[in-house]
């Protein structure tokens, strides 16, 4: 393949893999805004649901509109862009109330976006919270029996954030085309690349990878013991939270049914209501509570479902319910009862044989679920009602991000105490061998009266030892050169080291005859 055309394909890939991180980011990051708009909604939906109740049709100027416009200004995360009503009774959505607007519309109109998500609802028979995206923006539509309510999420900091992410992609990936280029590379590719190596060279030396070999040693240990002390906190706040609303349960089932047998018929909006809404607001982790006749199996209470405009004896829409999906619908004159499916006849049922609570994990979209059914018995002991209380872990989640960031906050001090060690340890380490450097360099510069002061007993140790008798043999040798003409010591320096050679450096012992002889009157013939 040519140089070119794969350089033009390794680019599109690339691209491809950035462009598909920031989408995977941006759907992470609109989910989690899902969920946390889930969560606030808590409050305000019911803020918005008293408010339309109260002065919708009659008070609109004076109470409503200030009202929402506070709902809309109360600073709580995620911030509110938006709120639409709309009739629950038109198929085609009809808004009967938008935020934007800022006054009640002469008459309702259509609202197209919302008629996607009513399909999908009706084609559900759902009346559960429903979450839909408008580009960035998210929407939770919160159904009801009379009204729908419309939640729209801003967004702008997610779309933000995405532009700037694909700004800065696109000018990385232009400045390394343009760095790669023929014309540049030819002038100054080599030399830059040279620079680079000559700096590498210079920086990653042992001490370096000495502190970072300890640094990595020091993430990957407290990697591991944050996330085993985060795994066991959450086990921990998990059972609490589990212990905890039991307890709720078995000491308020008697209450819940107190207050509908006394209220719920005769001051369903006066008393019942308002008591219901106390028991739900004292316990923060605690979404809703239904009463479930255990005679006929039928839903005669459910907070979620709770219409504006209910009143007992009016006939209620089939609503499914959360841990024990509902179906069916109550005839129009009778009391509001819903069918129960096979999850609370089902696994529910099974434990509601043997004792009088039982308990279910569930998940309902991306949130997780505590059902708790606790069964009432009159005074002969006969089971009568069942209340089912739903649990989020709101507690937990805030609990675990403080428990995360404390961890955190512990754990940075130990990490920069590694790192002090680290440094400590690869001074100990480096410092001896940059003085045996310095000394091996005066050495091949022909000096050889350098001796390094280094007194330790490990391999160092052993190591500066040998360079200190190796310079010492050198000493030596130096000085006999004084002594011996060229030829000499260059052939004492190329002995031979055969155990038999006669040039074997410092002798050897043989067996031979000397023979000492004279001329007589030599200097005379001589003269």
């Amino acid at each position: 393949m040519p140089s070119k055309f794969r350089a033009a394909a390794i680019s599109a890939v690339l691209a491809l893999a950035y462009v598909t991180g920031v989408a995977y980011y941006k759907d992470a990051r609109l989910s989690q805004r899902s969920q946390e708009g889930l969560a606030s909604l808590r409050d305000r939906h019911a803020k918005v649901q008293s408010l339309f109740q109260s002065s919708f049709y009659f008070f609109h100027e004076d109470q409503f509109l200030p009202g929402v416009l506070r709902v809309l200004a109360d600073g709580q995360a995620p911030r509110l862009a938006g709120i639409s009503i709309l009739s629950a009774s038109d198929a085609k959505g009809a808004v009967l109330f938008d935020s934007t607007a800022r006054q009640k519309p002469a008459e309702p109109y259509a609202h197209p976006e919302i008629l996607a998500p009513l399909a999908s609802a009706a084609a559900k028979s759902s009346l559960e919270p429903i979450v839909y995206r408008n580009g960035y923006d998210v929407r939770i539509l919160m159904p009801g029996t009379q009204v729908l309510t419309v939640y729209s999420f801003d967004g702008s900091d997610i779309r933000n954030r995405v532009l700037g992410a694909l700004l800065v992609g696109l000018l990385v990936g232009l400045l390394l085309r343009w760095s790669l280029s023929g014309a540049w590379a030819a002038r100054g590719w080599s030399g830059a690349t040279g620079i680079f190596r000559r700096a590498w060279r210079r920086f990653w030396k042992l001490r370096l990878k000495f502190v970072l070999a300890i640094v990595l040693i020091d993430l990957f240990t407290a990697a591991v013991l944050f996330f085993s002390l985060v795994q066991l906190q959450t086990k921990e706040q998990t059972e609490r939270i589990q212990r905890d609303s039991i307890l709720f349960s078995q000491f308020s089932t008697a209450q819940v049914i107190s207050n509908f047998t006394n209220f719920f018929y005769f001051y369903y909006n006066d008393r019942f209501i308002p008591e219901m809404k106390r028991i739900i607001a004292s316990n923060e982790n605690l979404v809703s509570l239904r009463v479930i006749s255990k005679r006929t199996g039928a839903v005669l209470y459910d907070s979620e479902r709770a219409s504006l405009s209910f009143q007992p004896g009016g006939a209620v829409a089939a609503i499914p319910g959360t841990p024990g999906e509902v179906a069916g619908a109550a005839a129009e004159g009778e009391a509001a009862k819903v069918e129960l499916t096979g999850e609370i006849t089902g696994e529910i049922q099974e434990q509601l044989k043997t004792r009088d609570l039982a308990t279910r994990f569930f998940r309902r979209g991306d949130e997780s679920l505590l059902s708790i059914v606790s069964v009432h018995r009159n005074e002969s002991q006969e089971p009568t009602f069942l209340v089912e209380y739903l649990f989020n872990f709101q507690t937990l989640e805030r609990s675990i991000r403080a428990i995360r960031r404390q961890i955190l906050l512990d754990l940075v001090p130990s990490l920069g105490l590694g790192l002090l060690v680290a440094i400590f340890f690869a001074q100990l380490l480096i410092s001896p061998i940059r003085k045996l450097m310095a000394a091996v360099n005066r050495v091949s510069g022909g000096d050889y009266d350098v001796s390094v002061d280094i007194r330790r007993s490990d391999e160092i140790g052993e190591l500066v030892g040998s360079f200190n008798g190796m310079t010492s043999e050198l000493r030596k040798k130096q000085e006999l050169r004084k002594y011996l003409s060229d030829s000499t010591y260059r052939r004492v320096m190329n002995a031979s080291d055969s155990p038999s050679g006669t040039q074997k450096l410092g002798g050897s012992r043989v067996l031979a005859t000397v023979l000492f002889s004279d001329i007589r009157n030599f200097v005379g013939h001589c003269e």
